[in-house]
């Protein structure tokens, strides 16, 4: 036997000695969280020794050979993490558990009263939160903080304060913040008044009136337009009668008040309202500014009239298409204008809809529903106004115009649970049994004043 075949024989005989006496795996692991909530990440950390290959059974059907990997639960319940660990020889460590339970975070919320207290006044602050809290821990922002479930504190000095309420539970933390503005003297509801004066090229000078100390004011010019500065200066296309509207806001409210303007012009502007009544009948108004003095309708049926505010009967339900002239010293202005002649059965707006709503700085879509109002055919019911919870938002319908009048509605959406003021109009329009709902709307709370535009098409 040859010298390197020897040396060849001693080093394998040292090499299997060596695997032979290899340590047996033992496998252990420490995991982040014990307890937690649904998609929270844990993190199991793997303390095993002697082994290079691992097999995690997470108790909820997903598996891992990562040495510490990180896993997240999408239900709630108990679960059974396991670790059996291996060497390269394959040999299988201990097989380690550790119980892991997924819970339901608390939901936040709370109240306090009175809503405007004085300096040296005590407040009772109410916890509203849901899901089994246990610990409370309230920041008054004033440096001090309480773990009472339900505090009473004195506010030393007239100014906002910010007040942050965490509550837990033995899953996870939440928080929530309000401001309490603490005042020398109880805020009062503003109230809404404006002048106007006319300058050149048809701009119009807008002069807040307003008492009660508003600080945000919202002006609507009838024309499409918007101003939130107080003392507006506003151009107009073309003359005519805007109805203007003026709300304005502090910490007690808001109120509203609605102007007739009557932008003056040389050459007349035709516009006209309209109304139904029963048995198809349809009550036209002249809206027209610059004081015509001729009227001529054209009512889309083969019928006309001369008169001012004409009455006009039509056979069926549908699309009409009316043309108005009006007419003075200066010349003539015409229009056409497409009226729906619904007999006072508006039951087609009734069904499903898809939503599209744009605030200006995002855009959603969701399905809403349109129900119908027992004993009055011109009053309907949204369910899911502005994609809120609990929007239940009423309009009524007069011809083709939809009005949406000022209601106020706590939507219910935790952790904000605030109260919604909606306000605006629009109209429809049917073709072909296609129903869409086009409405310029005001959604007010506490999180500000956002105008949205929103179409709906009926599913």
């Amino acid at each position: 036997m040859t010298q390197s075949k020897i040396l060849l024989i001693i080093i394998s005989s040292v090499l299997l000695f060596l695997f032979a006496c290899k340590k047996e795996p033992t496998a252990c692991f420490k995991a982040s969280k014990t307890s937690t909530i649904v998609n929270d990440s844990i993190l199991f950390s793997n303390t095993t020794t002697n082994a290079e290959y691992y097999e995690w059974n997470f108790g909820d059907g997903e598996k891992s050979t990562e040495k510490d990997p990180i896993h997240f639960y999408k239900e709630k319940g108990d679960y059974w993490v396991t670790l059996i660990a291996l060497n390269k020889k394959g040999s299988k460590s201990n097989s380690v558990n550790q119980k892991i339970t997924i819970g339901t975070s608390p939901s936040c919320a709370f109240t306090f009263s009175p809503k405007y207290p004085k300096p040296g006044e005590s407040v009772h602050f109410i916890d509203n939160s849901l899901n089994n809290a246990t610990i409370w821990l309230w920041d008054f922002g004033d440096g001090t903080t309480s773990t009472e479930e339900h505090p009473y504190h004195v506010f030393p000095a007239e100014k906002p304060y910010k007040i942050t309420l965490a509550v837990s539970n033995k899953y996870s933390t939440f928080k929530q913040t309000d401001t309490i503005h603490v005042l020398n003297n109880t805020p009062v509801m503003p109230t809404a008044k404006f002048t106007f004066n006319f300058a050149l090229s048809l701009n119009v000078i807008f002069n807040d009136q307003s008492t009660g100390g508003p600080t945000i004011w919202m002006w609507n010019f009838g024309d499409g337009t918007t101003s939130t500065l107080q003392n507006p200066i506003h151009k107009y296309a073309h003359g005519g009668y805007y109805y203007v509207t003026l709300r304005v806001f502090n910490m007690a409210g808001s109120h509203q008040l609605i102007q007739i303007v009557n932008v003056p012009s040389a050459l007349p502007v035709a516009s006209f309202t309209y109304s139904e009544t029963e048995n198809y009948t349809i009550h036209f108004q002249d809206r027209s500014t610059n004081s015509p003095i001729l009227w001529e309708w054209n009512f889309g049926d083969g019928a006309s009239d001369t008169v001012q505010n004409p009455i006009h009967q039509y056979s069926s339900v549908g699309n009409y298409n009316v043309t108005f002239k009006v007419t003075n010293n200066a010349g003539f202005h015409k229009i056409i204008q497409t009226i729906y002649v619904a007999n006072n059965d508006y039951s087609f707006l009734v069904g499903n809809y898809n939503v599209v709503d744009d605030d200006g700085s995002s855009t959603i879509n969701y399905t809403d529903q349109i129900t119908p109002t027992t004993g009055v055919p011109n009053k309907f019911y949204t369910t899911k106004f502005g994609n809120l919870l609990n929007a239940s938002v009423f309009f009524t319908v007069s011809g083709t115009t939809i009005t949406i009048p000022t209601q106020t509605i706590n939507c219910g959406t935790p952790p904000n649970n605030i109260d919604h003021t909606f306000y605006g109009d629009g109209y429809f329009v049917v073709n072909n049994e296609a129903v869409n709902i086009f409405i310029d709307y005001y959604d007010s709370s506490s999180l500000g004043v956002f105008k949205h535009t929103a179409k709906y098409n009926k599913l």
